[in-house]
């Protein structure tokens, strides 16, 4: 919950002076036990290190029995042995909480949007009937939020395109075929024009320039099945780059020849008379030979829902990108270069890789009738963009596939927002100006991309 400053603050019981950064809000909602100046705390939250060393898991027994059954598949249960427990999944519900109760002398009060100084909790005092009695409250609305969570996913399951068929109807009604000519080789890329240039170079204000690529990744993991190799030379410092850029590790852009659907390309040019073994014959990356220079939008999911980053497997929708449009206080229009955030590289960073082509966080594919609808030249993100499993079943790219082979849409995959979005957050700056500059390989499916925002 926020405070009167918009704070969103979080426990921590070495330190409860110390306000806690949005990013850090809580995505697991923990029961533990902490010592908090000298007494014994029961508290709702996510214990650092300290907190699980010191927690006492046998005092939560009887107040946490009877619960578990409602829960499941939420059962209560020890995490990596830390004896920390955990009872729902917050973020599928929009849910910040912290309640805090002195379990072993019975003092409860619950924490809504500050946390009390040291002296503050010490002379907070309460019966231990009311101790036992919040608990029994809060532990009351655990089954409740069950249904949540179940009613969220029946809303992913029930959004069309569901099977393969409505995603085929989807595909025929908003494709681009032919809306800039028979031979049109550009797809979306028509949409900026002179005019969308002038209004992207007017958006530089500061001259601060910020790069969306990620750092090239040399090690085999389980998002890098390709790493890049960069091999020195003898002789002059000369050296040798190898990479297999598509994929889930290297930041790079996506030809409109790099995706088919059933056996076509954009704009209906058959697989026969397009991949040949010299390259694209048609819908090359030489094509975006000039570059490219829009204005660029960037939707940081994850700062709208105070969270650090999304969960693998969240789907985004028009609502959530209308959501941020009206927080931001921009509006995507046509020819805009539209990049979504999901904070992939921020969990990756926290967590570790994993196998994004399985699960990752990213667009449903009901957004792309909207996608057209606004005129949206470029679309790029930290991931594919796909939210994978894609929720649609016998379809395992839904997005790829709408926005490169029906819409003409080049790709921005893997790129590194995370430094674009503490520089928008912090000038309060969601526009700018982007440039897109891929060398010009003739018949090429795409190339790495150092794409530059400028504010």
């Amino acid at each position: 919950m926020d405070d009167a400053d918009g704070e969103v603050l979080g426990p921590d019981v070495d330190d409860l002076d110390r306000p806690i950064d949005a990013r850090q809000r809580v995505h697991l909602l923990h029961l533990f036990v902490g010592d908090v100046g000298g007494r014994r705390r029961l508290a709702l939250g996510e214990p650092d290190a300290r907190q699980q060393r010191r927690h006492d898991r046998h005092c939560l027994q009887d107040c946490l029995r009877h619960v578990q059954s409602p829960l499941s598949p939420h059962t209560i249960q020890p995490v990596q042995n830390r004896r920390a427990i955990v009872l729902v999944d917050a973020e599928s519900v929009d849910l910040h909480l912290f309640l805090r109760m002195q379990a072993r002398e019975g003092s409860v009060g619950p924490r809504a949007t500050r946390f009390e100084t040291r002296e503050q909790i010490m002379r907070s005092r309460f019966l231990s009937v009311a101790a036992r009695a919040a608990c029994g409250v809060f532990l009351a609305l655990i089954p409740a939020l069950i249904p949540m969570v179940s009613a969220s996913r029946a809303l992913d399951e029930s959004r069309p395109p569901r099977n393969a068929a409505e995603f085929d109807t989807m595909f025929q009604q908003i494709k681009n075929w032919g809306r800039w000519g028979a031979d049109d080789q550009l797809g979306s890329a028509n949409l900026v024009t002179a005019a969308k240039r002038k209004q992207a170079v007017s958006l530089v204000k500061t001259g601060e320039t910020v790069s969306l690529a990620h750092n090239p990744l040399t090690e085999k993991a389980d998002d890098n099945s390709n790493p890049f190799e960069h091999t020195m030379l003898r002789g002059y410092s000369m050296d040798r780059y190898a990479v297999s850029y598509h994929g889930y590790a290297h930041s790079h852009i996506d030809a409109l020849c790099h995706i088919l659907y059933k056996d076509q390309t954009y704009n209906g040019y058959a697989r026969a008379d397009v991949n040949t073994e010299k390259g694209c014959t048609k819908l090359g990356i030489q094509n975006l030979k000039s570059g490219i220079v829009t204005r660029g939008i960037l939707i940081d999911i994850p700062r709208l829902r105070n969270v650090p980053y999304l969960e693998p497997g969240t789907a985004i929708y028009v609502e959530d990108l209308e959501a941020w449009e009206k927080k931001a206080g921009v509006k995507i229009a046509s020819g805009d270069a539209v990049l979504l955030r999901t904070g992939r590289w921020a969990r990756r960073e926290r967590l570790g890789p994993w196998n994004v082509g399985q699960s990752a966080a990213g667009l449903h594919a009901s957004v792309a009738p909207w996608i057209k609808a606004r005129g949206v030249a470029f679309l790029g993100g930290d991931a594919a963009q796909d939210v994978t499993p894609s929720k649609v079943e016998g379809v395992t790219l839904p997005i790829h596939t709408l926005m490169i082979t029906a819409l003409g849409i080049n790709l921005l995959d893997n790129q590194d927002l995370e430094v674009l979005g503490e520089t928008a957050a912090r000038l309060n700056r969601w526009e700018f100006m982007l440039t897109i500059a891929p060398v010009p390989v003739t018949g090429g499916t795409g190339f790495p991309l150092n794409a530059i925002a400028m504010f």
